[in-house]
Parts: C-alpha cells; structure tokens; sequence
C-alpha cells in the first residue's frame, strides 16, 4: 500500500494515547514512512482544546499543524467549556459530565482542513 499513489493514510489519536508508543505501531509508523503532526481540534472550532496526533502520509501538514498558545489555552472560550465537559469532586478527583461524549465528532473545520490536506496531497504528481 505505500507504493500505491492513490492510497493515503491519516490516523488520529488524542495526544495522551500510547497507542503510536506500541512496538506493532512504531513498526507501521516506519514501515509506511508516516509522518506525526501535533493539532489542537479546539483552534478548528471544538469547545476544548483537545490535543490530537495524526498519522498522515501528506506532502505536506501545514493546512492542519498547528500549536496552542498559554494565552489562548487560558482564554475564557476554553474555561468556561471544562466546567461544562468536568466536574471535580471535593476530593479533588475529576470526572466527565455527560456531555463529554459530544466531544466525540470532530469540529467541521478539522474535517475541512483534513479534506483539503488529502485533496492537496491527491494532486501531487506521481513518481516515475
């Protein structure tokens, strides 16, 4: 499949997962020459930051990569929706609320620069 022009490949995991630190993943990683890019979903439209990793075979990341600033992950947008994502307990313990399983579909903007990434990547003249 990494031979094959028409084959592109994009994985995501979010940026605390070990799931690209296991020995069959490091194998797939350098076996198909993937390249590993840092984004924050929350600078594409999501209500929390929610730092993600993506696997890709694109020419190039810049349409996606992008990095998170203090100020802006200090920033009132983001406060105010962990206290609607997490409740902490008097214990200090944290949990989420229901509605963190709405953070499970990825903001239209992020599928919009992941779109124009593959259509960008499918353009790209094949090698002789």
């Amino acid at each position: 499949l990494k031979f094959r022009p028409d084959c592109h490949v994009v994985v995501e995991q979010p940026s605390g997962s070990w799931l690209f630190k296991a020995d069959v993943w490091k194998e797939i990683i350098q076996g198909f020459w993937l390249k590993k890019t840092l984004t924050y979903q929350g600078l594409f439209g999501g209500p929390l930051p929610k730092p993600t990793h993506l696997l890709h075979l694109f020419a190039a990341d810049g349409l996606f990569a992008r990095k998170l600033t203090k100020k802006l992950r200090e920033s009132k947008k983001f406060k105010k929706a962990q206290k609607i994502y997490y409740v902490k307990d008097q214990a200090g313990s944290v949990t989420g609320t229901k509605m963190l399983t709405t953070l499970s579909v990825y903001p239209k903007r992020f599928t919009s620069v992941i779109y124009k990434a593959w259509v960008a990547n499918s353009r790209q003249p094949l090698a002789a």
